[in-house]
């Protein structure tokens, strides 16, 4: 897709397993999740809001309210252009 994805922000919570919940967060289709300073990063697919992950998240253990959608930096966008050559 020629469409930019739209980036979301979590903060990881003290304590919490940060790779195993990446690890987890990877598997769900349309979305690529990075760790980003004390926090992550998650990209959406195409057009795709992250609402429409919302049971995807939560069976990961993961509450979407806790996701914040930021404007994507220059490095977000580097990621997604890596992302999209492989």
């Amino acid at each position: 897709s020629s469409a930019a994805s739209d980036v979301y922000k979590r903060q990881l919570l003290p304590g919490e397993p940060s790779l195993d919940l990446l690890d987890r967060l990877s598997r769900i289709e349309g979305l690529t999740v990075r760790r980003f300073g004390a926090g992550m990063h998650i990209y959406t697919t195409g057009e795709a809001g992250i609402e429409r992950f919302s049971a995807a998240l939560g069976e990961a253990g993961v509450e979407t309210v806790k996701i914040e959608k930021i404007e994507p930096s220059i490095e977000d966008r580097f990621i997604q252009l890596m992302e999209a050559s492989r």
